[in-house]
C-alpha cells in the first residue's frame, strides 16, 4: 500500500466536457482506498448550467473518497492558465498533480508511483511527467517531452514514432506538455503561478517550463509511463484557423521572452518537428 504521507493537491478543469471529467474523477477517487491523501480541485470554465450540474453532483456524492473536495464555478472561460492558477491558489498537497480531463488513467496508481520517485530521488526537479500516447492509437506516442528550436519553434518530442523505438530512460527536457504534470508544491510556490499572458491557451506551459529551467530546476519525463490522452478536447471547439491564429500570436510573445535563452539552447532542428497526421503515413 502507498505511504499516507504522501499528500496530493490534484487539479482539473472542466468546460462542458463532464462526462471525461468525471470518467478520469472515477479513476482518481481509488487513490485513498491505496492510502494516498487526496485532495481534489475542480474549476469549471464557464460550462452549460446541465453540464455544470452533472459535475457538482457528482462531486458532492463522492466527497467521502477523497481527503477534501474543492469545486469552483467561474461562470466564463479564464483560460488554460488563468484557470488552473485557481487551482494552485487552493493546493494544500505536498505535491500538485495537473492533469487535463481527457487523459485515459490506469486503474491502478502505478504510473503516478513512479512519478512521485522520480521527484522523491532527484530535489531538483520541479516537474515529473510522463510519455504521452494517442488514446486511439496506445502504440504511437505523442509527447515525449517538448523541444525547442533556436527560434522558438515547439515540437514535440517523437510524436508519430512506435513506443517500441524509443529507449525508455527518464530523460530531462526543455518542458512537458501539461496535461499530466506532477509538480514539486514547494518549488511552485517559489516559482509562482503560470502565466496568464497566454490568454486562452497555447505556450503557457512551455514558458513555465522556462521559468523553471531559468531557476535553477528541472523537468523531467519519465519513459518508463504511459498515459493516453485524446487530447485538444476542449480546444478544438475553437476551430482550426482560430487556433493557428492563437498560436501563431503567442508562438510570437514567447519567443521575445525567451530570445536570449533560446539562441543556446537549440534542443531540436525544424526536421525534428512533425505536426502530421496520426498514424504517420
Amino acid at each position: 500500500m502507498t505511504p499516507p504521507t504522501r499528500s496530493i493537491s490534484i487539479g482539473l478543469i472542466n468546460i462542458n466536457q463532464s462526462g471525461l471529467t468525471i470518467a478520469m474523477m472515477e479513476k482518481l477517487a481509488g487513490l485513498s482506498r491505496r492510502g494516498w491523501s487526496a485532495q481534489l480541485i475542480v474549476i469549471d470554465n464557464g460550462s452549460e448550467q446541465e453540464d455544470l450540474n452533472r459535475l457538482r453532483e457528482w462531486i458532492d456524492s463522492h466527497s467521502a473518497s477523497f481527503a477534501d473536495t474543492d469545486f469552483t464555478a467561474t461562470g466564463e472561460n479564464l483560460g488554460a492558465s488563468a484557470g488552473r492558477n485557481l487551482i494552485l491558489g487552493r493546493a494544500e498537497g505536498q505535491r500538485i498533480l495537473i492533469l487535463d480531463n481527457d487523459l485515459v488513467l490506469d486503474d491502478e496508481d502505478a504510473w503516478l508511483d513512479r512519478l512521485w520517485r522520480d521527484l522523491d530521488e532527484d530535489e531538483r526537479l520541479a516537474i515529473a511527467g510522463p510519455t504521452l500516447v494517442f488514446a486511439q492509437y496506445p502504440d504511437v506516442i505523442q509527447a515525449m517531452g517538448i523541444g525547442l528550436t533556436r527560434l522558438g519553434r515547439v515540437g514535440y518530442l517523437h510524436r508519430g514514432d512506435a513506443v517500441d523505438t524509443v529507449p525508455t530512460t527518464p530523460v530531462e527536457v526543455v518542458a512537458s506538455p501539461a496535461a499530466c504534470w506532477l509538480m514539486d508544491g514547494a518549488i511552485q510556490r517559489e516559482i509562482g503561478l503560470f502565466p496568464e499572458i497566454y490568454h486562452p491557451m497555447q505556450f503557457w506551459d512551455v514558458d513555465y517550463c522556462m521559468q523553471l529551467r531559468a531557476a535553477g530546476f528541472g523537468v523531467l519525463c519519465d519513459r518508463r509511463v504511459r498515459v493516453k490522452h485524446i487530447a485538444n478536447v476542449t480546444t478544438r471547439s475553437r476551430g482550426n484557423r482560430e487556433f493557428a491564429r492563437t498560436a501563431v500570436r503567442h508562438g510570437m510573445i514567447f519567443r521575445e521572452r525567451w530570445s536570449d535563452a533560446l539562441a543556446k539552447l537549440d534542443t531540436i532542428d525544424d526536421v525534428d518537428i512533425y505536426w502530421g497526421p496520426i498514424p504517420r503515413p
